[in-house]
């Protein structure tokens, strides 16, 4: 009598490859969550309030980093999204190695101003905006969001506080 021949499974070429397309896709998705999910940034509940006389510019300090931030990040840019009902000028700016809430004369508090594109940011700036108007009016801005790259990884996320400032007449 003869005895069965033992069960025995065989893979075809095509199994194989399917297997190896899903698992390489697996791994590319991975990566590309990775690059794209850095962790959030810090953020306020409280607004920053300033009041300036018209036609004088006012900088308020919206999301600073201090000597715990952990974190080097280089900045690509900053968004700002701003509601008022007379016409302004908002410039995102940072603060090189300081810090401050609300001034007309950043470089009192700061090492140096510069624009706050493709820079890098670390303990101890402050990723300030720069407000200026003509005209009497009230300026609400939204917390920045900032696009930035943290080595391998990319992304723009909410930071800061939000602001009001209050352009007053002369």
């Amino acid at each position: 009598m003869d005895s069965p021949a033992p069960l025995a499974l065989s893979s075809s070429p095509r199994v194989r490859l399917a297997l190896s397309v899903v698992g390489v896709a697996a791994l590319l998705g991975a990566v590309a969550w990775y690059v794209n999910s850095p962790a959030a940034l810090p953020t306020s509940k409280e607004a920053v309030v300033a009041s300036t006389p018209a036609g004088t510019p006012v900088h308020v300090g919206v999301f600073g980093a201090g000597a715990d931030f952990d974190r080097s990040l280089t900045m690509s840019g900053v968004r700002v999204r701003v509601v008022s009902d007379v016409p302004v000028e908002v410039e995102p700016l940072l603060c090189r190695h300081g810090s401050f809430r609300v001034t007309t004369d950043p470089l009192a508090f700061c090492e140096e101003v510069l624009d706050s594109e493709d820079v890098e940011f670390g303990a101890g700036d402050t990723v300030a905006l720069r407000v200026s108007g003509t005209e009497p009016g009230t300026v609400r801005i939204e917390p920045v969001r900032l696009a930035f790259a943290e080595g391998l990884q990319r992304g723009v996320r909410t930071a800061g506080a939000s602001s009001q400032v209050t352009l007053l007449a002369r």
